[in-house]
């Protein structure tokens, strides 16, 4: 086992008069053979956004995370925390995009910090070893705040690539920089292969394990890989979210809305991609256990059809077999069930609460049916003056779902905003 740490570091914002700021960046931008480094600021969501495909291109060559540096990730802590006002420092050689700096503007404005709620490791994104990209980055941050007083980066790794970029000696300057260890970080070298990892174990171990796996035949417990060829995306957060918080129901970091709308708008797109992976331990049809890990740096997506897993299957104990389904999961009633009190007249709270599943589940399967042709009455599932908010606040948004949603005087999952504007 290894122990890795996390640091905070904390740039001193310089103020240097006009003419030292241009001299500084033309002596910058001579180091580069390609041409000058352009960089610019993105503040606006939608620009953000229309950068998605760039930069997650750019992610793939470099040795950030794939999920925690990832444009999805980003936007969604966006979405989820209003406080938080984009500022992505974005760097070009030419017109190929080398570099971001993915900031937020919190404390009204006054600190820049990457947004590092629920991020285990945040760092600039650059190609692999791209460190004069890198310090072109911080040094514009640094040299140019707009309105910000101060420039401190949580979250990040001693090999990222801002600490090595600042670590190089043309860039060390004591004076400007300081950091703060925040936490030991534990790491577990696993074997490659499930045969490798029982190799590891004693006879004993594997004799129980043998055991256990005999009594399990007539069990309908079986812990497999969930893909999005079998299990739906969208309904991967709420899964997850149900069971997390029914087994952690004080002090857990998905406790607060912002968290839980966070993990339902990052999950689905991460796990399509591959990028975001979950086994589950079912009974049946029920989800009743879920892990969900994301694709470290470094390592390839898992294509949607990984291959074939050896399912391991376990005696089901008393206590978790005779467990009632708790909140909404894999296998939770749906289907004609749903329609059928659709057609009753129910509304969205009604049918969340005869069903036990999430207004953001319901919606996405209602908004489903209704591009399907299936009849659906928005406002009386909805309420008008619900209904009447939402188009109000979709006008001139340009179909931007977040825009719409920090518009709204009311708390409002993505998939309602998206059922009103769907049926018309």
């Amino acid at each position: 086992m290894t122990v890795r740490s996390t640091v905070e570091m904390k740039l001193t914002v310089s103020k240097f008069p006009w003419y030292q700021k241009m001299q500084a960046r033309a002596s910058f931008e001579s180091k580069f053979e390609s041409g000058p480094l352009a960089i610019s600021v993105l503040t606006e969501v939608s620009a953000i956004a229309r950068l998605a495909g760039e930069w997650n291109t750019l992610l793939t060559r470099s040795v950030c995370n794939r999920a925690f540096s990832s444009a999805e990730w980003f936007l969604a802590s966006c979405a989820a925390n209003p406080s938080f006002q984009p500022y992505a420092i974005i760097a070009r050689k030419g017109a190929e995009l080398a570099g971001i700096l993915p900031l937020v503007l919190i404390e009204e404005g006054a600190l820049a910090t990457f947004p590092s709620y629920l991020t285990d490791y945040s760092d600039a994104i650059v190609a692999r070893d791209d460190f004069a990209v890198v310090a072109g980055l911080l040094d514009h941050a640094r040299a140019e705040p707009n309105g910000y007083r101060r420039l401190v980066l949580r979250h990040i790794r001693r090999d990222s690539n801002c600490m090595r970029a600042i670590a190089m000696p043309e860039n060390r300057s004591a004076d400007r920089t300081a950091f703060r260890e925040m936490v030991g970080c534990h790491y577990l070298r696993l074997p490659a292969t499930y045969d490798d990892f029982l190799r590891t174990k004693d006879s004993r171990f594997r004799k129980r394990l043998k055991r256990l796996q005999a009594l399990s035949d007539d069990s309908n417990f079986v812990v497999s890989e969930l893909v999005p060829g079998n299990f739906p995306p969208h309904k991967l957060a709420d899964v997850f979210l149900s069971l997390h918080l029914a087994r952690q129901t004080v002090r857990s970091c998905f406790e607060s809305a912002a968290a839980q709308t966070f993990a339902r708008e990052v999950i689905p797109d991460l796990f399509k991609k591959g990028i975001v992976r979950a086994c589950a331990l079912t009974a049946g049809e029920r989800v009743v256990a879920i892990t969900r890990d994301v694709i470290p740096r470094d390592a390839p997506p898992v294509v949607s059809e990984p291959e074939p897993q050896r399912d391991l299957r376990f005696v089901a104990p008393d206590s978790v077999a005779h467990e009632r389904a708790v909140g909404a999961g894999y296998g939770a009633p749906g289907g004609l069930e749903l329609w059928r009190l659709c057609a009753s007249g129910a509304t969205l709270g009604d049918i969340c609460t005869r069903l036990r599943r999430t207004a953001a589940d319901v919606a996405s399967e209602l908004a489903d049916g209704a591009r399907q042709g299936k009849a659906v009455d928005v406002t009386r599932l909805l309420g008008p003056e619900r209904v009447e908010a939402i188009r109000a606040a979709a006008r001139g948004s340009n179909g931007d779902m977040v825009a719409v949603r920090r518009r709204l005087p009311f708390p409002a999952a993505l998939a309602e905003i998206r059922l009103a504007l769907t049926v018309a």
